[in-house]
């Protein structure tokens, strides 16, 4: 089992795991609502006279308070479960659990029961705030429930010492969609190895630079301006392995799932500098947005060049790994008081099938920068502003307009900084040679052509031409449009549609629906980007590996039958497959549907398909034969995560079977 799904297994695990760790604990109500100071080891503070101290124990400090409250350990404290905060939303009176003067107790969650999870449960009323202002330690994984209802009801969790995670997992659940609720403020630090994961829907922030070696994973998106699902402005995890962002896009950047947020734009008398990890991001159809910062001018009277406005905001990073599904990155900052933003990767990598939006690089003042980006690169070479300029297939860019969607390829300078592809580096022609970047209205040839790269607007002839081919070198088609086709479907003029060794990206933008009609041929599989909707129906003759990598790819049309060629299916995280013909995937491929964090692919069987492949994979777990189907099917097993529809899906092999081997007898 790999990591990720260590990770993702133990975090399935966590809420059953701290119902059944319930079942073990003994029960503490803590007695006092006056506002002042008081000891935990005090027993005339708890209702019962016991205490609470010890593996799988529960205390409750939930009064309706009348006044802040502090309550000093005076020892070390271990329990199973901490539920604390104000009982009443009219008191909004804070709690804070510390130590004594001198004195350096801690509290340790342990569960008491193996591969149990301890939990720690704010309240749900009024917006007061608990900080842990002492040493936490984890002696098993740690389910932190943040309470709130609304934005006048969302109470704060503030860690203001240290977390020991020694390995463990601590994970925060539910929240006020968008509230800043949990934070390490100045002396609160992770100072051990674990991971970090946020699937409530609030946002988490840091003051200050943070220790923490281990892994943030961000799943559930917090909207909102600086109010992300991991949020640096004031501080950041510069020694982190990784920082992870999993989901997925709608109608062009509109996320769901987890973001990864650094800048406010607020003025800093000092360059706020590194923020993220220095090591490695990771990007499962999330979001990075770098926002960048404001110099303050310091009264008028700048001391550094920073104040003076010469100065860019920097970011370094050892590596951004496009992974899984079509992710997005921006790049802004305030141009008026700074010289700009400037995100510096060593290695820019990239799963197969994985996409990205970039949005706001420009080689000069917002400056997204991969050392290695032009081995990505794909045409001719020619200078800016030319038409056979190279650009990258799987990576779109902002041009202009509408924001909210890529309108154009991405291109690198030789320095490897990015930038959109320009207007003027199309032709509008088709014919005007193999290196040539086209952006068209027709499709009409009146003999074979090769290009590096198409762009696709309003097509008033859609047609290729009977017996006609035209081949996209780079394997880059982009749509901008909706309602239109590269060959018109069933028509015997729709032509083909050619990528040769190239892997063919096909670009829908939005929430647009496009077709290709043509045959399509090459050896580089195929992989559909961007949040709208592809339908296939032409004969397809292509091999190679089928990449949904996001929104929606259609075979067929219910009308028109097409196929996805001879190749395995890989349906990326939030991107859909829909399948709408008999025989639209080979009955010899491998059929995998993608998971990262909360999010999977699906597969849609539309009414009356019955689909047949060799094997089937969900999450990179092998699965037996047999039939699936969502809910609504007739499948044996069902299963709506990833199946929508009313078709069936025969998977012919057993696939658990692979790596269990072959056993001979030899006598």
């Amino acid at each position: 089992m790999s990591r990720a799904e260590s990770i993702k297994v133990r975090v399935a695990a966590l809420l059953t795991a701290a119902v059944a760790a319930g079942t073990l604990a003994d029960d503490a109500v803590w007695s006092k609502a006056a506002g002042g100071t008081y000891d935990w080891t005090n027993a005339a503070n708890w209702v019962s006279g016991a205490v609470p101290n010890g593996a799988g124990q529960r205390a409750y400090l939930t009064n309706d308070l009348a006044g802040a409250q502090t309550v000093q350990l005076r020892q070390n404290v271990v329990l199973g479960s901490l539920f604390a905060g104000d009982a009443v939303a009219s008191n909004l009176y804070g709690l804070t659990i510390g130590n004594k003067s001198g004195e350096s107790f801690a509290l340790t969650f342990d569960s008491g029961a193996p591969g149990a999870a301890a939990r720690l449960v704010t309240g749900s009323t009024g917006t007061p705030k608990l900080s842990l202002a002492l040493p936490v330690a984890l002696a098993s994984d740690l389910l932190v429930d943040v309470g709130g209802t609304d934005a006048n009801n969302r109470p704060n969790l503030a860690f203001g010492g240290p977390l020991t995670m020694n390995g463990h997992t601590l994970v925060l659940t539910n929240g006020v969609l968008g509230q800043t609720q949990v934070s390490f403020d100045t002396n609160g630090d992770i100072v051990d190895d674990g991971t970090l994961i946020n699937n409530s829907g609030v946002c988490f922030g840091v003051d200050g630079l943070k220790a923490f070696p281990g892994r943030l994973i961000a799943n559930s998106r917090a909207p909102g301006n600086n109010a992300n699902t991991f949020t640096f402005t004031a501080g950041g995890f510069t020694n982190a392995a990784e920082m992870t962002a999993n989901g997925y896009l709608t109608n062009g950047l509109n996320q769901v799932g987890g973001t990864l947020h650094s800048g406010n734009r607020s003025a800093y008398v000092n360059n706020p500098g590194q923020r993220w990890t220095r090591r490695r991001i990771t990007l499962n159809g999330g979001s990075l947005n770098e926002i960048g910062q404001s110099a303050s001018k310091n009264g008028g009277h700048p001391t550094n060049d920073w104040q003076r406005g010469l100065e860019y905001v920097r970011s370094d990073v050892a590596t951004v790994l496009a992974g899984n599904g079509f992710s997005y990155i921006g790049i802004s900052g305030d141009l008026s008081t700074t010289t700009g933003t400037f995100f510096n990767v060593t290695a820019l990598s990239r799963n197969p099938g994985a996409t990205l939006y970039l949005n706001g690089p420009n080689t000069t003042s917002l400056v997204f920068v991969a050392a290695n980006a032009a081995s990505y690169l794909r045409g001719a070479g020619g200078g800016a502003g030319s038409p056979t300029a190279s650009l990258v297939p799987w990576i779109g860019a902002f041009l202009s307009g509408n924001a909210g969607n890529p309108q154009t390829f991405a291109t690198a300078d030789a320095t490897g900084s990015f930038r959109s592809v320009t207007d003027a580096e199309y032709t509008n022609s088709l014919t005007a040679g193999a290196g040539f970047n086209a952006s068209v209205s027709s499709l009409a040839l009146t003999s074979n052509a090769t290009v590096n790269a198409l762009r696709l607007d309003y097509v008033a002839t859609p047609n290729i031409g009977a017996g006609r081919i035209l081949t996209v070198a780079s394997g880059g088609v982009m749509f901008r449009q909706g309602d239109r086709a590269v060959g018109q479907s069933g028509h015997a003029a729709a032509g083909t549609l050619a990528f040769g060794a190239a892997e063919a990206v096909v670009w829908v933008l939005g929430l647009n629906t496009n077709t290709i009609g043509s045959q399509i041929t090459g050896a580089g599989g195929l992989t559909k980007t961007g949040t709208g909707v592809l339908v296939l129906t032409g004969a397809n003759a292509y091999s190679g590996t089928n990449h949904v990598s996001g929104g929606t790819l259609r075979v067929g049309d219910g009308v028109n039958a097409s196929n996805l060629g001879a190749g395995d299916v890989r349906v990326h995280v939030g991107a859909v497959l829909s399948v709408a013909c008999a025989q639209a995937v080979s009955d010899s491929a491998r059929l995998d549907i993608d998971c990262a964090g909360l999010f999977s692919g699906k597969v849609r069987l539309e009414t009356g398909v019955s689909e047949t492949v060799k094997y089937l994979y969900v999450g990179g777990a092998a699965m037996p034969s047999g039939t699936y189907g969502s809910s609504a099917s007739a499948a044996a097993v069902k299963d709506d995560r990833y199946f929508l529809g009313e078709g069936v899906l025969v998977v012919a092999q057993d696939a658990t079977r692979l790596s269990k081997g072959t056993m001979i007898s030899v006598k």
